[in-house]
């Protein structure tokens, strides 16, 4: 119950989101016949490397994993968007899971990890080691115990929420919770009220300094929070890049939040 407690209060400050860390954006995982134009969209900086980052698929009926797909030598792309699709969908830049069936239909769940595809082979257990995000779904499924207790949420997805599994994909809103409606692959919505070229890095923080970067040299309110909801740490910054030093605060994970004029940013910071 504490862990669920924690990411709901996650959830709940994450309420103007823009993306540090990568995050799954787009899960489609059911169409006619036998399932060939399956895709997983991930989104991030744009034209950032994800070197170091691993999709792995986990399986709901005995809550282990059945796939996973290392992302080196990936990067995304001008819109900050990377795909992993079945062969007919695929491009040239995009990881090619294979023809048809490759992501379940639920109730199942896809993670990204910091980590490589040999850290995860068939059959690994559910772990929030090293965890960056994870999405569990279904299609009109019970909700799934051993999925949501493992990584911690507490919502599990239905993509046939609306009566149309077929014609119809999982798609992240801009405060972090998703909607199902019809497929966007590859196209960027883009909210007015976020921070445009919002970044931080390195994210873990592992040397006590992280950096606050956007396209914008307007004053930047910032703002750490831990996951009780208390602030940490508060600070005004200036310029498009900005160092922040974290040296008085304990490793853990926490909450930044970024106010620049009339815009806000909000993500997961961890330092360690």
């Amino acid at each position: 119950m504490k862990k669920n407690y924690i990411f709901t209060l996650i959830l709940a400050l994450l309420t103007s989101l823009t993306y540090s860390q990568i995050v799954i954006n787009e899960v489609d995982a059911d169409q006619t016949g036998t399932d060939t134009e399956e895709f997983i969209e991930l989104l991030w900086t744009p034209n950032t490397s994800l070197d170091g980052y691993v999709v792995v698929l986990f399986n709901g009926s005995d809550d282990q994993s059945y796939a996973a797909y290392d992302l080196d030598g990936r990067t995304t792309d001008a819109n900050g968007l990377f795909v992993l699709a079945t062969t007919a969908i695929a491009s040239g830049t995009d990881i090619d899971m294979g023809a048809d069936n490759k992501v379940q239909n639920g109730a199942d769940a896809v993670a990204v990890y910091q980590g490589d595809e040999a850290d995860f082979p068939v059959d690994t257990p559910i772990s929030t080691t090293n965890l960056i995000d994870v999405l569990v779904y279904g299609t009109s499924d019970n909700d799934d115990s051993g999925l949501l207790d493992g990584f911690g949420v507490t919502i599990q997805y239905d993509e046939n929420i609306n009566g149309n599994k077929d014609t119809e994909s999982i798609q992240r809103k801009s405060d972090g919770t998703y909607e199902v409606k019809p497929p966007s692959r590859r196209v960027l919505s883009v909210k007015d009220n976020t921070i445009q070229g919002f970044a931080t890095y390195p994210n873990p923080v592992t040397n006590n300094v992280f950096t606050v970067k956007s396209k914008s040299s307007d004053t930047k309110e910032i703002s750490i929070f831990n996951v009780l909801g208390k602030k940490v740490l508060s600070k005004s910054l200036s310029g498009v890049q900005s160092d922040v030093d974290v040296s008085s605060i304990s490793a853990g994970l926490y909450i930044l939040k970024v106010k620049e004029g009339t815009k806000m940013a909000t993500s997961k910071l961890v330092i360690k």
